[in-house]
């Protein structure tokens, strides 16, 4: 009797650290997935570079690949930009700001949310991403220096709409070379379904 005690025992001990060790694995696994899933990340796909690309070789100074992004809240929007510098000087310095400027719900005409009047809301300029600097409340800010007819065609911004409501929001992108406006001013639109 105390033979088959020992060995339920012995049994009891095995399974018990083959249970501890798959749980730790599982708990690991399960770590690694979450965390992944948390990084926000920038993609670049062959479709925007295709995109930019021909928008500069049709002679735009400043190009954005598909202007108007789909997304749930908490889902990035990825928009690709690029910049063609045509100016006489060897080389130029372009500034690139983003920032964004109203949004509207579903089927009306009168923003709800505005950068300036009533109500203004900053909380959407804190969701533009980019792989190059933090955001602050008044947008981003980004800085290329290129020499005459380079091209920067990889830039990537990025617009992850926390707690949004419903609704268009819509992001002025302007480029100013010298402190004086560089090519056309964009539209990126964000629509959060």
């Amino acid at each position: 009797m105390k033979k088959a005690a020992l060995e339920l025992s012995v049994n009891f001990l095995v399974i018990l650290i083959i249970s501890v060790v798959v749980l730790g694995f599982g708990i690991y696994l399960m770590q690694q997935i979450f965390a992944g899933a948390n990084e926000t990340v920038l993609t670049w796909n062959d479709r925007m570079k295709a995109e930019i690309e021909s928008a500069l070789d049709d002679g735009s100074l400043v190009a954005v690949s598909f202007d108007t992004k789909d997304v749930h809240n908490g889902e990035l929007a990825t928009f690709g930009v690029g910049l063609l510098n045509i100016n006489d000087p060897a080389t130029s310095t372009f500034t690139m700001t983003v920032s964004f400027k109203e949004a509207y719900r579903t089927g009306q005409t009168n923003p709800f949310c505005a950068r300036t009047g009533t109500p203004p809301c900053s909380g959407p300029n804190l969701w533009l991403k980019s792989s190059q600097v933090i955001p602050i409340p008044t947008g981003l800010t980004l800085q290329y220096t290129l020499k005459k007819y380079e091209r920067k065609d990889d830039i990537l911004i990025g617009v992850e709409p926390v707690n949004a409501e419903k609704g268009r929001y819509l992001y002025e992108l302007s480029v100013t070379s010298s402190g004086s406006p560089y090519g056309n001013k964009e539209v990126l639109i964000v629509n959060v379904i």
